[in-house]
């Protein structure tokens, strides 16, 4: 049992390799244009951004941007066809309403 316990510890202090938010991101919006070749993304990207910003200081136990969650929650979301404002509320799904209405935090 303790051989276990020292190897979850080495886990958390050297976090595993993760894909970069912006390269989710990327693929956020090749799997929309998939099903929506001729959308405006506008919307998506300022979710992505307002996120982003929001998360930008949070990591999870294992080291990884908290960011990535919200991204994979919207890929799967877009893999589903699911529309526009579904897959914006999958990337904000953790902000609470200042973070939307005041992304940039002026007081």
């Amino acid at each position: 049992m303790e051989e276990k316990l020292k190897s979850i510890e080495v886990e958390l202090e050297a976090p595993a390799d993760f894909t970069s938010p912006d390269v989710l991101y990327e693929d956020l919006v090749k799997s929309i244009r998939k099903y929506h070749p001729s959308d405006d993304l506008g919307m998506v990207e300022k979710a992505y951004q307002i996120a982003r910003d929001a998360h930008k200081d949070q990591k999870r136990k294992s080291g990884e941007p908290y960011i990535i969650h919200p991204l994979c929650v919207a890929i799967i979301l877009a893999d589903l066809e699911l529309d526009k404002e579904s897959i914006i509320a999958g990337i904000c799904q953790r902000l609470g309403r200042a973070d939307i209405l005041d992304p940039v935090g002026s007081p």
